[in-house]
């Protein structure tokens, strides 16, 4: 395959790329129901105590403070935790500024990185080449990195040995990033009606997605039905529900003003010209 010129030529395997990711966090975030973290929407007792959630509420009532979506809650926390921690002066506390930016900071330079990386055609070439070591190697650390947890809870933090086991889980990480950009490179680099439908919806789906998952769970978790039946009911529920106000979003003028889409004439024309390329195609 030729080397795309990307001045010119619309990167369809990054538009499939970001479909993904967006699809992606369904299972994610449906799964996060289920756990331990504060994103759990679970009867009182049945999770460990949240900062989030109020002293005062009735012991029969569920908890539904910490079930929305993540920023809300983040932003408020934020205003919150770092004030207390610091008048308190409780032993060990974090400043304020390290506190909100810490893991800020690496996310950025990935963000930068990855920019700089598609941007390159050399590197995009190379990844294309040799995108299947690529994900093979990326793949097997990646099931080993999983497999060693015990090993690495054994070890003592810090360690040069836990040092080197995590810098293997980073080159596990990059390596499937590699071995994916190439292959999308080289497999999905076509357009398509269904790519341009699911490319123009990922902001909007990315935005109700998680609102959905965690109205849907107020009414799911806890119901007289087995785990695995939860949720798959869930899944398929808040999957369901975010498409129809997808379009919902799709048809009104003002609602892709609001969630950052194209004006409804700008967005039939694309679906069209798209629709004419790839019967021609």
């Amino acid at each position: 395959m030729n080397a795309l010129d990307t001045s010119t030529m619309r990167l369809h395997y990054i538009d499939w790329r970001r479909v993904l990711a967006v699809l992606l966090l369904f299972p994610f975030h449906v799964t996060r129901i289920f756990n331990s973290e504060a994103f759990c929407v679970k009867p009182p007792g049945s999770r460990p105590p949240s900062t989030t959630s109020s002293p005062s509420s009735p012991s029969g009532t569920r908890e539904c403070s910490s079930c929305w979506p993540a920023p809300p809650r983040t932003a408020r926390s934020a205003s919150a935790a770092p004030v207390g921690t610091s008048a308190s002066g409780a032993p060990g506390s974090v400043p304020p500024s390290s506190w909100l930016c810490s893991s800020c900071r690496s996310r950025y330079r990935l963000f930068v990185l990855g920019f700089v990386a598609v941007r390159a055609p050399e590197f995009m070439q190379s990844a294309e080449r040799y995108h299947r070591p690529a994900l093979a190697l990326g793949l097997a650390l990646s099931a080993w990195w999983v497999l060693s947890r015990d090993l690495r809870d054994a070890l003592p933090d810090p360690s040069l040995q836990l040092e080197g086991l995590n810098l293997l889980g980073t080159l596990a990480t990059w390596l499937v990033v590699v071995g994916l950009l190439g292959w999308g490179r080289w497999y999905l680099n076509r357009q398509s009606a269904t790519l341009a439908y699911l490319a123009e919806g990922s902001y909007p789906v990315y935005l109700l997605h998680q609102t959905v998952i965690a109205v849907a769970a107020y009414y799911v978790v806890g119901q007289p039905a087995a785990g695995p039946l939860q949720w798959l009911t869930l899944l398929v529920m808040s999957v369901a529900v975010t498409f129809a106000l997808y379009e919902a979003v799709r048809r009104s003028p003002a609602a892709r003003l609001l969630f950052g889409m194209r004006s409804l004439e700008k967005g039939v024309r694309r679906e069209s010209r798209v629709a004419q390329r790839a019967a021609v195609s």
